[in-house]
Protein backbone atom coordinates (compact mmCIF):
# COMPACT_ATOMS: atom_id res chain seq x y z
CA UNK A 1 0.00 0.00 0.00
CA UNK A 2 2.83 2.36 0.88
CA UNK A 3 4.64 1.61 -2.37
CA UNK A 4 1.46 2.22 -4.34
CA UNK A 5 0.93 5.51 -2.50
CA UNK A 6 4.49 6.57 -3.21
CA UNK A 7 4.02 5.71 -6.88
CA UNK A 8 1.04 8.06 -7.10
CA UNK A 9 2.97 10.82 -5.35
CA UNK A 10 5.87 10.45 -7.77
CA UNK A 11 3.48 11.07 -10.68
CA UNK A 12 1.90 14.02 -8.89
CA UNK A 13 5.34 15.36 -8.00
CA UNK A 14 5.64 16.43 -11.63
CA UNK A 15 2.81 18.90 -11.02
CA UNK A 16 3.75 19.87 -7.48
CA UNK A 17 7.15 21.42 -6.86
CA UNK A 18 7.94 20.20 -3.36
CA UNK A 19 6.73 17.29 -1.26
CA UNK A 20 7.46 16.63 2.39
CA UNK A 21 7.30 13.13 3.87
CA UNK A 22 5.83 13.40 7.38
CA UNK A 23 4.45 10.61 9.57
CA UNK A 24 4.32 8.23 6.61
CA UNK A 25 2.34 10.67 4.48
CA UNK A 26 3.29 13.18 1.81
CA UNK A 27 2.36 16.81 2.36
CA UNK A 28 2.37 19.27 -0.53
CA UNK A 29 3.77 22.73 0.13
Amino acid sequence: MLRFFQREQIEKNVLFSDTIFIGGMYIFV
